[in-house]
């Protein structure tokens, strides 16, 4: 998955993404309120400024 899926899906009302792998991506800034992301492999996932919370 990349980012963008991510966002999308997110943005689509999705909020388990558990397990998922994430690799080279940005996320900066994303408010990703309520996100699941317990046993994710995120590899240089670029989280400044985001919220999950």
């Amino acid at each position: 998955m990349d980012a963008e899926e991510l966002l999308k899906r997110y943005a689509d009302g999705e909020r388990d993404f558990s397990g998922i792998k994430l690799t080279r991506s940005k996320l900066r800034g994303a408010n990703l309120k309520g996100i699941n992301l317990s046993h994710a492999t995120l590899t240089e996932v670029k989280l400044q400024g985001a919220s999950a919370t």
